[in-house]
C-alpha cells in the first residue's frame, strides 16, 4: 500500500490508498482525484482541529472521489474549449446602494452546457490548475467589448475582476486598453477589481495603464495580501475609488464579534480614505441590518456604502437583463 501525506505546522492528514485498486483508472482520473484531495485538505486545515492526526482511507471513498473527478474532467474539457473559442456568456450581479436601489453591477462569466449555465465556482479552480485563467479573461473582455451597447443601456458603471497573471499578458493589456477607450467614449465608468497582490506583482503594468480612464476597486479586502498603505496611496492619487470587503468576513460577522470588528475597522478606513465600500456575500436581511448599524456607529456616509449578494440579486444573463428593458 502507498500513502499520501499532507502536512502543515500544527497537524497532518494521511490519506492511504491501495494502488492495486486504482489501476483501472486513467491518469487524468487519478490526477483529478488528487486535486480534489488537495482542495479538501486545504479546507480542513482552515477548520479547528479536534485531533492533530487524521487518517483517511481513499479506497473507502473511491466511488465518491471518482464521480467528482469524472464530473470535473467533463467540465474542464468543456470550459477549456469554451474559453479558447471565446464562447463565454456574460452574466451580471447587481450591486445595491444603502437604500437597496440598483446602482451598478459586476460582470461575471458562465459557460453553457446543454442549455444550462455552469456557475464559475465549478470551473475557476479547474482553470487555475490548467493555467487557463488568462484565456478566460481574454474571452470575457472580448465579449464585454462586443456587448458594450447593452451594458450602457443598463448602467453607466460596472466592475470587472481581472486575474493577477493576466496583467502580464500582452493580449489582455491590449484588450483592456480597447475596453477602457470604448467605455470612455460611451461615458461608462470602468472599475477593475484587483487584489493588492495583483497590483504589487504588476507595478510596471499598472504604471503603464495609469493614464487610462479607469478606476481600481480593491477586491477581497481583509483577507490574503491586505495592504492598507497601497490602498491609501492609490486613493490619494484618485486612481482607486472602491474597496470590496471580502464575503468570507461579511458572512461570519453575525456569529463573531471578531469578524464584526474587522468589518467595522475596514469601514472606518474606507471612510477616512473617501472610498466607496461594497460589502460582498450579503445573504440575509440580518446582515444588512448589522451593516447599517455599523455604518451608523461610525457615521459612514450612506452614499458610500453598497451591498452585493444572492439575497439581493442572483447573477443573471446580460442578454436577459437587456431584453427586460424592452429590447429585442
Amino acid at each position: 500500500k502507498n500513502y499520501i501525506e499532507i502536512t502543515n505546522k500544527s497537524a497532518f492528514y494521511i490519506y492511504k490508498a491501495d494502488i492495486s485498486k486504482l489501476t483501472n483508472l486513467s491518469y487524468e482520473e487519478i490526477k483529478e482525484m488528487l486535486n480534489i484531495l488537495k482542495e479538501e485538505t486545504e479546507k480542513k486545515m482552515k477548520e479547528p482541529l479536534v485531533s492533530s492526526l487524521m487518517i483517511l482511507d481513499i479506497n473507502e471513498r473511491k466511488q465518491e472521489f471518482l464521480e467528482k473527478a469524472r464530473s470535473r474532467i467533463e467540465i474542464k474539457n468543456l470550459v477549456l474549449e469554451k474559453v479558447k473559442n471565446k464562447d463565454i456568456d456574460i452574466f451580471i450581479q447587481w450591486i445595491y446602494d444603502a437604500n437597496l436601489n440598483k446602482r451598478f453591477f459586476e460582470i461575471l462569466a458562465r459557460a453553457k452546457k446543454n442549455g444550462e449555465y455552469i456557475p464559475a465556482y465549478k470551473f475557476i479552480n479547474i482553470l487555475q490548475q490548467e493555467n487557463a485563467m488568462t484565456l478566460l479573461d481574454i474571452a470575457v473582455i472580448t465579449n464585454i467589448i462586443k456587448n458594450l451597447e447593452k451594458i450602457k443601456a443598463l448602467t453607466n458603471e460596472f466592475y470587472l475582476n481581472i486575474y493577477p497573471t493576466s496583467l502580464s499578458n500582452n493580449e489582455v493589456i491590449e484588450l483592456l486598453k480597447e475596453l477602457i477607450g470604448e467605455c470612455h467614449k460611451n461615458e461608462i465608468m470602468l472599475n477593475l477589481e484587483l487584489t493588492e497582490y495583483a497590483i504589487v506583482a504588476n507595478k510596471d503594468i499598472i504604471e503603464q495603464l495609469k493614464s487610462q480612464l479607469f478606476y481600481i476597486a480593491f477586491d477581497d479586502f481583509g483577507v490574503g495580501y491586505t495592504n492598507y498603505e497601497l490602498v491609501g496611496e492609490l486613493a490619494d492619487t484618485n486612481m482607486a475609488k472602491t474597496l470590496k470587503v471580502d464575503g468570507s468576513i461579511v458572512k461570519k460577522m453575525l456569529e463573531s464579534n471578531i469578524y464584526k470588528s474587522i468589518v467595522e475597522s475596514i469601514s472606518i478606513f474606507s471612510k477616512r480614505a473617501n472610498l466607496k465600500v461594497i460589502y460582498e456575500f450579503v445573504d440575509s436581511e440580518d446582515i444588512i441590518k448589522e451593516l447599517h448599524s455599523i455604518a451608523n456607529s461610525i457615521d459612514l456616509p450612506k452614499e458610500k456604502m453598497f451591498f452585493q449578494g444572492f439575497y439581493l440579486h442572483k447573477p443573471s444573463p446580460l442578454e436577459e437583463e437587456y431584453k427586460a428593458l424592452g429590447h429585442s
